[in-house]
């Protein structure tokens, strides 16, 4: 007996859990079989958009690449239910320190 299969939406992955490349592919391969609006082609602009943020933090401003991480958990926000690398939750991430927060504010008015 085969059962009633249902459409679901895919749970959109968080931007780490691919690397930058894989992201630029995956949006290719949608671009050369004619998708190049929809839903899968938005979550590889996201992704794309925050390795670009992510990038820009660790080169032109110094920033450690987890602690360009955790700032991009803070400003960027997650789709609802977003996997994510390793498990761990966006909610899970640490708050900022004062000292750390000084460092970054220092970096950023350089």
């Amino acid at each position: 007996m085969i059962g009633a299969m249902t459409a679901t939406t895919p749970t959109p992955d968080h931007p780490r859990t691919r690397p930058m490349e894989s992201w630029r592919g995956r949006k290719a391969v949608l671009a050369s079989r004619g998708e190049v609006d929809g839903p899968r082609v938005a979550e590889c602009d996201a992704a794309l958009a925050w390795w670009r943020i992510r990038s820009c933090l660790v080169s032109e401003m110094g920033i450690t690449e987890e602690r360009a991480e955790s700032l991009l958990d803070l400003i960027v926000p997650q789709p609802e239910g977003s996997a994510v690398q390793d498990g761990a939750s966006v909610a899970e991430t640490p708050e900022p320190d004062a000292e750390q927060a000084e460092t970054d504010a220092a970096a950023v008015s350089q």
